[in-house]
């Protein structure tokens, strides 16, 4: 069972990597569609939503797997609804992260 706290920071993390990417999300109308924690206690599933321009008519979704004992964005995956045999589902695809490790 996930612990509140835990489940806070996990979104805490989420919503910085998605300002950094894209600025105020605020003003995106940004969501935390679920979190959900990993096998690992300190690994948490984040599922977000943000408008990718203001007056967007489809969201955009972003799966993040989140470490919050290290602070760190382990991958990220985005996607969006799409009907499939008459139900909405999320499809999503990997995205690659910048090591800014392997730059330096």
């Amino acid at each position: 069972m996930p612990s509140d706290m835990d489940a806070s920071k996990a979104t805490a993390l989420a919503r910085k990597f998605l300002e950094e990417n894209f600025g105020n999300i605020t003003m995106l109308l940004y969501r935390i569609e679920s979190v959900e924690p990993n096998s690992k206690a300190t690994i948490y599933k984040v599922l977000a939503s943000i408008l990718p321009s203001v007056g967007a008519s489809e969201r955009v979704y972003y799966y993040l797997i989140i470490d919050i004992e290290k602070a760190d964005v382990k991958e990220v995956f985005i996607g969006k609804e799409e009907i499939q045999e008459g139900k909405k589902v999320i499809v999503l695809t990997k995205k690659p992260l910048i090591d800014d490790k392997s730059e330096k």
